[in-house]
């Protein structure tokens, strides 16, 4: 396969250190995260912000300790990200940096460090219930939150959320709605023959932000036998390496018993997640299942990036009534939503009849792809 030119990383790791030495400084342009820099739906969104931003000014990822830029070709390359144009920092040295724009991430109401910019933004995935060091910080925080001019959330959903957490604590702020950038293009060109193939993709992983694959095991083993005859469940994700998580996933191997087909695929390639999404008729999302209290909003699905994979990918879907999946399925014009096992068990034999539009595709493509997310952020930073 032929790759653009900006996406092939380079072979000379000489070559390219001495890149990264000239790119390090001045930046004019920056983004911070904390967390670790591995491939994921929240590396891929301020990885692709910090890609909008270079267009600006000189850009770089900040985060708390330095590394390579060996290191942020490699997960831009791997999360479909133009290679090469934009660098990294470490927060010490961007405190010494003239900003224009700096694009702040975090997990919670309001973010941990304050990068000096004219412009400062604070990006929030989803503010997760505070921690014990976050509660011991929020008037600090808060105070620090006024200094930022606006808050980026990624769903309608998430922004309800957001704000009704400023409320409880008498505060506000400007809070405008960017959808992750999701790499459709590839999946546009997906093509394959559908078949009786119900489809999940999501980490095995019990407590938190479940994806629940225990809901879908047992819908599917409640639906007609007929039905069950002629369909397969497919689950794919990785099992995470702790006791708790582990047992999760033995009690879904067990759950199934020999009534129903279901097939487990462990940390599978984006090659074999290619091959399921053009050959699934299906995609079920069951994350956030049981959830009404708005409490536990931080257990749903924020936004939904594999329903819009799906949906580029030309499956049907159908996700659970809360959270910001409903948001993709209202805008886009196809899919279900359901409240109940029996919910699910019923819409999964009235959308499995149903047969992917091209329309939708594109349509899902246009509204979520890279180039309406750089279209959406450049509207609110520039």
């Amino acid at each position: 396969m032929n790759l653009p030119h900006a996406l092939i990383p380079p072979t000379d790791n000489r070559a390219r250190l001495r890149k990264a030495d000239h790119r390090i400084e001045p930046i004019t342009q920056a983004t911070y995260s904390p967390y670790p820099l591995v491939p994921g739906g929240g590396e891929r969104y301020i990885l692709a912000a910090t890609w909008a931003l270079h267009r600006l000014g000189p850009a770089a990822l900040v985060t708390p300790d330095p590394f390579s830029s060996v290191r942020l070709d490699s997960v831009m390359f791997d999360l479909g990200l133009p290679v090469g144009n934009v660098g990294t920092m470490a927060l010490k040295l961007a405190a010494t940096q003239e900003l224009e724009r700096s694009i702040v991430m975090g997990n919670e109401i309001y973010p941990s460090v304050y990068l000096p910019a004219e412009r400062s933004f604070f990006h929030c995935q989803f503010p997760f219930p505070l921690s014990d060091e976050g509660t011991v910080g929020l008037q600090n925080g808060l105070n620090m939150l006024e200094k930022f001019e606006k808050v980026i959330v990624n769903s309608e959903f998430t922004k309800r959320a957001y704000e009704r957490e400023l409320r409880r604590f008498g505060r506000s702020a400007i809070v405008e709605v960017v959808n992750p950038p999701v790499a459709t293009s590839r999946l546009l060109t997906l093509e394959g023959v559908r078949k009786p193939w119900i489809l999940s993709i999501g980490r095995f992983s019990a407590a938190g932000h479940s994806k629940r694959q225990d809901v879908l095991i047992k819908a599917f083993k409640a639906s007609p036998r007929g039905f069950r005859q002629n369909w397969k469940l497919i689950l794919c994700g990785a099992v995470p390496n702790n006791p708790i998580d582990r047992d999760y996933f033995k009690q879904m191997q067990e759950s199934v018993g020999g009534d129903a087909e279901v097939e487990f695929v462990l940390s599978p390639s984006t090659s074999m997640l290619d091959s399921l999404l053009a050959q699934s008729s299906v995609y079920a999302h069951a994350c956030g299942f049981g959830v009404s209290d708005p409490d536990d909003y931080w257990k749903c699905e924020h936004f939904g990036i594999t329903l819009v994979e799906a949906l580029v990918a030309g499956c049907q879907v159908i996700c659970y009534e809360v959270g910001g999946g409903p948001e993709i399925i209202a805008q886009v014009g196809s899919g279900a939503t359901f409240g109940s096992i029996d919910e699910l068990t019923a819409q999964l034999e009235v959308i499995a009849e149903r047969h992917a539009d091209p329309g939708i595709r594109r349509r899902a493509s246009e509204l979520f792809g890279d180039d309406a997310f750089y279209s959406r952020l450049n509207s609110i930073v520039n």
